[in-house]
Protein backbone atom coordinates (compact mmCIF):
# COMPACT_ATOMS: atom_id res chain seq x y z
CA UNK A 1 0.00 0.00 0.00
CA UNK A 2 1.48 3.12 -1.24
CA UNK A 3 1.10 6.50 1.79
CA UNK A 4 -1.08 7.91 -0.74
CA UNK A 5 -3.49 5.03 -0.32
CA UNK A 6 -2.58 5.60 3.41
CA UNK A 7 -4.27 9.13 3.03
CA UNK A 8 -6.87 7.84 1.11
CA UNK A 9 -7.93 5.61 3.82
CA UNK A 10 -6.93 7.87 6.72
CA UNK A 11 -9.83 7.31 9.33
CA UNK A 12 -10.39 3.59 7.96
CA UNK A 13 -6.84 2.58 8.83
CA UNK A 14 -6.45 4.26 12.47
CA UNK A 15 -7.82 1.51 14.20
CA UNK A 16 -5.52 -1.02 12.02
CA UNK A 17 -2.62 1.31 12.69
CA UNK A 18 -3.31 1.31 16.52
CA UNK A 19 -3.91 -2.41 16.68
CA UNK A 20 -0.52 -3.15 15.10
CA UNK A 21 1.33 -0.29 17.04
CA UNK A 22 0.06 -0.64 20.81
CA UNK A 23 1.47 2.31 22.25
CA UNK A 24 -0.27 4.81 19.66
CA UNK A 25 -3.24 6.43 21.23
CA UNK A 26 -5.80 6.91 18.49
CA UNK A 27 -6.92 10.34 19.00
CA UNK A 28 -2.70 11.59 19.05
CA UNK A 29 -2.84 9.86 15.77
CA UNK A 30 -5.92 11.17 14.37
CA UNK A 31 -4.57 14.48 14.39
CA UNK A 32 -1.58 14.00 12.71
CA UNK A 33 -3.95 13.89 9.62
CA UNK A 34 -1.98 12.16 7.94
CA UNK A 35 0.90 13.31 8.43
CA UNK A 36 3.49 10.81 7.28
CA UNK A 37 6.69 13.16 9.43
CA UNK A 38 4.85 13.28 12.84
CA UNK A 39 3.50 9.73 12.53
CA UNK A 40 7.07 8.23 12.23
CA UNK A 41 8.45 10.61 15.04
CA UNK A 42 5.37 9.51 17.66
CA UNK A 43 5.96 6.01 16.26
CA UNK A 44 9.60 6.33 17.24
CA UNK A 45 8.92 7.56 20.55
CA UNK A 46 6.21 5.64 21.74
CA UNK A 47 8.01 2.35 21.09
CA UNK A 48 11.69 3.11 21.58
CA UNK A 49 12.96 3.17 18.02
CA UNK A 50 15.30 5.49 15.86
CA UNK A 51 13.82 7.73 13.34
CA UNK A 52 14.71 5.29 10.73
CA UNK A 53 13.65 2.02 12.30
CA UNK A 54 10.39 4.11 12.55
CA UNK A 55 9.96 4.64 9.17
CA UNK A 56 10.90 1.22 8.18
CA UNK A 57 7.93 -0.34 10.71
CA UNK A 58 5.89 1.81 8.79
CA UNK A 59 6.82 1.08 5.64
CA UNK A 60 6.68 -2.92 6.69
CA UNK A 61 2.92 -2.00 8.01
CA UNK A 62 1.80 -0.09 4.77
CA UNK A 63 3.40 -3.50 2.83
CA UNK A 64 2.49 -5.92 5.11
CA UNK A 65 -0.44 -5.32 7.45
CA UNK A 66 -2.20 -2.64 6.21
CA UNK A 67 -5.96 -3.99 5.42
CA UNK A 68 -6.39 -3.66 1.79
CA UNK A 69 -9.16 -1.63 0.07
CA UNK A 70 -11.74 -3.60 -1.50
CA UNK A 71 -10.22 -1.90 -4.56
CA UNK A 72 -6.93 -3.10 -4.19
CA UNK A 73 -8.01 -6.46 -3.06
CA UNK A 74 -10.23 -7.29 -6.46
CA UNK A 75 -7.22 -6.19 -8.34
Amino acid sequence: MSWDSVLENWLSLIDSLCSDFPHLDMEAVRRFRGDQSKLITYLADTHELTACEAKDALIDWMAFSAPKSQTQAAA
